[in-house]
């Protein structure tokens, strides 16, 4: 349970970072290639992982995987590390 705890707050922080060097290496080289790799490589995980949930419930649904691989990249970690830098907000309030 610890390795799991540990994980969950290690990866996005991993993610962010190799999503830093990917775009810096795109932007300093010139090269879109990076960028390129980099989004068949999110597209093909998410198709593998589609493919097993397909096998094992017979539900095409799974295929959906793929889309939310570039909202977890695209909308999720950029609200995750907003949460984190406004935890101590209280503006919005609670009940």
């Amino acid at each position: 349970m610890i390795y799991d705890l540990v994980m969950q707050f290690v990866l996005p922080f991993m993610l962010v970072v190799s999503l830093i060097a990917m775009i810096g290496q795109t932007i300093f080289y010139q090269d879109f290639g990076h960028l390129n790799q980099y989004l068949i490589v999110l597209v093909l995980i998410a198709i593998f992982r589609s493919l097993y949930g397909i096998y094992r419930t017979k539900d095409i649904g799974f295929v959906l995987f793929v889309v939310y691989g570039f909202m977890h990249v695209l909308l999720l970690l950029p609200v995750r590390f907003y949460a984190l830098l406004t935890l101590k907000s209280t503006k919005w309030g609670t009940r």
